[in-house]
Order: C-alpha cells, then sequence, then structure tokens
C-alpha cells in the first residue's frame, strides 16, 4: 500500500511512459510581448485539457527568459524553418474541459525518421542530460551530450536484473545518485558520472525512493518506508548516518532542499488528512512549519533557486478562489517564508511539472492545450507573461534547465517518448529519435568532456 501510495504521490504525466514525435525543425521563437498591451485581435484562448505538460523565449536573436547562455548544435544540412505565432498565450475563458483518455487508449506519434542531431564542431566540453531509457529492453540510466553525441548506458552493464530510474547528479557532477530495485526492493544508489562504482548506499528493506542531493553534495535526502508510512530521511552521501526526520502519523514525500541546505520541503498526509506542504529545518526537523493545506493534495514542490519562492502543484481551487476540483490541478507559487498560494497556470488547463531556471526568473511547466496535445509553457516570475515553447506531437512533459537556459523535455505519448532540447538561440531538437520509452531528463551542473 505505501508503494502504491508512494507512486501516486509521484506521478503524473512525467512519470509515466512516454512516443516518437516528428524530426524536430528549427523554430524561431518568437519576441515577448507583455499582456497589457496585446491587442484584443489577437489575444488566443488555451485549448481544453487532459490530463498531463511547460517554457517559452524572446527577440530579435531570439532567446528563453533567464536563459544565459547557448548551447551550439552545428549541423552539416541546417534544419528548416517554420514560422511561429507572435501571440502571447494569456489567460482567458476556455471551452469547457475535455477529460483525456486512458494513456494505453492514445494513438502512438509516427517513428521519426531522422537521426541524432549532427554536429561538425568539436567535441568540447558540454553539459550532459541524465535520463531514463529502456531502449536496451529495461530500465536503464542513459547519458547524452546537449549536441546529440555521446550517448551512453551508463547501467546496463552492471547488472542482469532489476530497473533504473529518478537519476539525479551530484552538485560537482562527479556522481549520480538513483533508484534501482535490482536487489529486490528499491533503493538509493550512486555511481560515478561514467557508471563505474556503482554501489547501493540505503540497503534497508521497505522501499527507498527520490533521492535528492544537499546543495553541498554531503548528504542525501530521501523517501524511506520502514515503520508503516513513508517518512523523510537524510543520510551522507556515502550511505552512513540514516535518520528520520519526520516521523509522523501519514506520509511524508517528495523532498526538496532549499538552496542554502538548511531546510527540506516536502507533502505530508501527517493526520491522515490530504497531503499540505511543509517545510522543515534541519536544526529543529520535529516541528516543520505547514505552509499550505488546501483540502486536496498537493505535490511536487520546487524550490526557486533564489529560496524565496517555492512551486508546487494543488487542485483548482486550492487558494481559495473558487470550487475545489479535485480532478483538475493547478501549478501554484508560494513564499518561502509562508503566505498565500498563487495560481500561475491556467486555471482551466491541467498543468503540472513545475521546474525553476537557474536566475529564478522563469517557471516552466506542462500543460494541456487540447485532450491529445500537452505543451511546455514557460512564465516570466513576477511578469504574468506566459509563453509556449513550438508544439511537438504529443504529450511534453517533465522540463528541466541547464545552468546556461537550455530547457530539456520529452514528448511523445506515455509509451514511447522522445528527449527534446530548446536552446537560447529558440531551436527545438529531438536528441535521440528512437521508439523507446525515454523520460525524467536531468541536466549536469557543470560541463564536461
Amino acid at each position: 500500500m505505501v508503494v502504491a501510495l508512494l507512486l501516486a504521490a509521484c506521478s503524473g504525466p512525467g512519470s509515466l511512459p512516454p512516443t516518437p514525435l516528428p524530426t524536430a525543425t528549427a523554430v524561431p521563437v518568437a519576441t515577448l510581448t507583455p499582456v497589457a498591451t496585446i491587442p484584443a485581435a489577437t489575444t488566443v484562448a488555451t485549448a481544453s485539457r487532459g490530463s498531463a505538460a511547460a517554457p517559452s523565449s524572446t527577440a530579435g536573436r531570439p532567446t528563453i527568459p533567464g536563459a544565459i547562455g547557448t548551447v551550439v548544435a552545428a549541423s552539416p544540412t541546417p534544419a528548416p524553418t517554420q514560422p511561429v505565432s507572435t501571440t502571447v498565450i494569456v489567460t482567458v475563458p476556455l471551452p469547457p474541459p475535455v477529460s483525456a483518455p486512458p494513456a494505453a487508449a492514445r494513438t502512438p506519434a509516427p517513428t521519426p525518421t531522422a537521426g541524432p542531431l549532427a554536429s561538425t564542431a568539436p567535441l568540447g566540453l558540454a553539459y550532459r542530460i541524465a535520463f531514463v531509457s529502456n531502449r536496451d529492453s529495461t530500465d536503464d540510466i542513459w547519458t547524452i551530450g546537449a549536441d546529440g553525441y555521446r550517448l551512453v548506458n551508463l547501467t546496463h552493464a552492471q547488472k542482469t536484473k532489476g530497473r533504473d530510474s529518478d537519476p539525479q547528479w551530484s552538485p560537482d557532477g562527479t556522481q549520480i545518485a538513483f533508484v534501482s530495485d535490482r536487489d529486490g526492493n528499491s533503493d538509493i544508489w550512486t555511481m560515478n558520472s561514467d557508471g563505474t562504482a556503482a554501489r547501493n548506499i540505503s540497503k534497508t528493506k521497505g522501499d527507498n525512493l527520490s533521492p535528492r542531493w544537499s546543495p553541498d553534495g554531503r548528504r542525501i535526502a530521501f523517501t524511506a518506508s520502514r515503520d508503516g508510512d513513508a517518512e523523510i530521511y537524510i543520510m551522507n552521501a556515502d550511505g552512513t548516518e540514516q535518520t528520520n526526520l519526520s516521523k509522523a502519523d501519514g506520509d511524508d514525500l517528495q523532498p526538496v532542499w532549499s538552496p542554502d541546505g538548511t531546510q527540506i520541503a516536502f507533502v505530508s498526509e501527517r493526520g491522515k488528512k490530504p497531503r499540505a506542504l511543509y517545510v522543515l529545518k534541519l536544526d529543529a526537523p520535529k516541528t516543520p512549519a505547514r505552509l499550505a493545506a488546501p483540502a486536496c493534495d498537493m505535490s511536487n514542490p520546487a524550490w526557486s533557486p533564489d529560496g524565496r519562492t517555492i512551486a508546487v502543484v494543488a487542485c483548482v481551487g486550492a487558494d481559495g478562489k473558487g470550487s475545489l476540483d479535485p480532478t483538475q490541478h493547478v501549478v501554484y507559487t508560494v513564499p518561502a517564508a509562508g503566505g498565500d498560494l498563487a495560481a500561475v497556470s491556467d486555471a482551466k488547463t491541467e498543468s503540472g511539472g513545475p521546474a525553476w531556471a537557474r536566475d529564478s526568473a522563469s517557471l516552466a511547466f506542462w500543460s494541456y492545450r487540447n485532450r491529445d496535445q500537452a505543451e511546455i509553457v514557460i512564465l516570466v516570475a513576477g511578469s504574468g507573461v506566459r509563453r509556449t515553447l513550438p508544439a511537438t506531437s504529443g504529450i511534453a512533459r517533465d522540463p528541466t534547465w541547464s545552468p546556461d537556459g537550455t530547457l530539456a523535455f520529452t514528448g511523445g505519448d506515455f509509451v514511447i517518448g522522445q528527449l527534446f532540447v530548446a536552446d537560447a538561440s529558440g531551436q527545438v531538437r529531438n536528441l535521440v529519435n528512437n521508439s523507446a520509452n525515454t523520460r525524467t531528463p536531468r541536466w549536469s551542473p557543470q560541463k564536461s568532456p
């Protein structure tokens, strides 16, 4: 039962299987226009919801808001370009929502015929992406360069059974923590960033999930089911001194560190109530502060890099504005020091998976446009301006930012998925082009060969 609760808490478009998409094209991203200046004739309503998707950009030589650099990905034969609408997506009344069909009922997109992104540039230092793929018949941890080269299966040679998931880079980029069930139950493992020296560091009965490195790289927070409920634990990076921090009646899930490493945010159903958002201080873990407690479950907390704000997902009406709708989800923000929830995604469109850019100026999330398509939306923090990335077929999800402002995400259906990058020049490219399930991309914190 606890495992089911854990999986349910982490569920959503990002955790389900992804569909091969058409060959990616280079797309210039249009100039951001403040909502207040949009002519009425160009305002467009977003489409009705489904059940799963997230970011965007600016002008001249277009850049994504919050981007602070460009990943070079030259190609011998430039990809064709296509015009993109300059219309800014604004919050307006929408048609009645449409329920999403079950994942199994969706028709997979056709398999792309193009290969990996070509490059004529030397293979120098670059940020890499760790992700999960079953292209070698089981779920393994892979890495790939942002140019589409250096695709490596890090975990296939380590085992003869089991599945690996949830890769998380250490802050110095030398190690990757991940979850594996190769020893029977789900445990936290670490390995060098080249796949060597893999070892089980949790080694306990019960499932251990959601490993998250402390900002200084010395500790790992995680969720463990050892006493009947899921609790927030912390341990040294070598697996020693495993300590239960939460110790409450009800599951505590999805830990995320504050940028200064002194606090951990998480969601909890303590008291068997709907999952609320809590923050505990490491010097006083027994008395966590409750930041938000609506009458519906909250999930997927994401702490902004400047430490001021936490993004979280909850149902429509969780902010007290309008009736509660447990079947429809919205991205909210709340001050980390306490305050009111503020909806930042459209209340008429199913949204989730918030991810902050490194400079905290942009928040990406996925959002449904219609029953068969979810897109990546970027909110320019504090402005109310929202832009969508150039559309890809299927359900976009799992947005994640590199240190230089490049955005990676997955797209497709929930059986076959592709890995995309949207760089600071406004290009969206498919890096993998295969018929496997690709999901949960995570950028390396530093460049490497």
